[in-house]
């Protein structure tokens, strides 16, 4: 069962960094009234997930993001605030994103201690190699996902939560972005194309999501 304090500390923990945002501040113009229907909504199996805000970005580079409704964050915070502390649990010491007490200030601190004992306290040159994975959340498996994330929520109430949250978004999300915008980067994205795949990069703590994902195929 979801309570009124878990929805309203879902509620503060989402507004945080979006305190001047225009979605947080019409969402507040009703709060309580918001909040508690969405809490009605929750209880009754009776909430489903808004339409998504599509846009696209070119810098660092280009990409499509999507974004969630106020609302629909909320309900991130609330799966999130039930389900993390069991996974930071299982994350090695070098996992650092968008985790309580880290983030990237510590992790910059660790790497600067690694080039310091590479390089024997910047005597010697060292090598470092970045990489990243192209197009990784479009490529995730939703089926895989959801059969490794029932292994680690034991309570139906949160896991049909989390499903829906992970499911593909509304087929017609608002796009706020011109025409030749999106073109450029339908090629390179498939939330359109494949039904089963795609995780949206936009919602909740997507940065932690890697980790938790290899977190999840790693130890099933």
């Amino acid at each position: 069962m979801f309570t009124v304090e878990e929805v309203f500390q879902a509620y503060y923990d989402c507004r945080r960094n979006k305190r001047n945002a225009l979605s947080q501040c019409d969402f507040e113009l009703r709060l309580e009234r918001n909040l508690m229907k969405l809490m009605r909504d929750l209880n009754a199996g009776a909430y489903r997930i808004g339409r998504s805000i599509a846009f696209v970005v070119s810098y660092p580079k280009w990409r499509e993001v999507w974004a969630a409704q106020f609302r629909d964050r909320v309900v991130h915070h609330i799966i999130y605030n039930r389900v993390s502390d069991r996974f930071y649990r299982r994350f090695i010491h070098d996992s650092y994103a968008c985790i309580p007490g880290r983030g990237s200030l510590k992790g910059v601190e660790r790497i600067h201690g690694f080039m310091r004992k590479a390089t024997e306290n910047w005597q010697h040159p060292a090598c470092f190699l970045q990489a990243d994975l192209a197009n990784f959340f479009v490529s995730i498996d939703k089926d895989i996902l959801f059969n490794l994330l029932r292994k680690r929520i034991d309570d139906d109430e949160t896991l049909n939560l989390t499903a829906q949250v992970c499911s593909r978004p509304n087929p017609a999300p608002i796009v706020n972005s011109p025409a030749w915008k999106s073109a450029t980067c339908r090629t390179t994205k498939a939330f359109s194309i494949v039904v089963t795949k795609g995780f949206r990069s936009g919602i909740y703590r997507a940065s932690f999501s890697p980790t938790f994902i290899s977190t999840l195929w790693t130890s099933s």
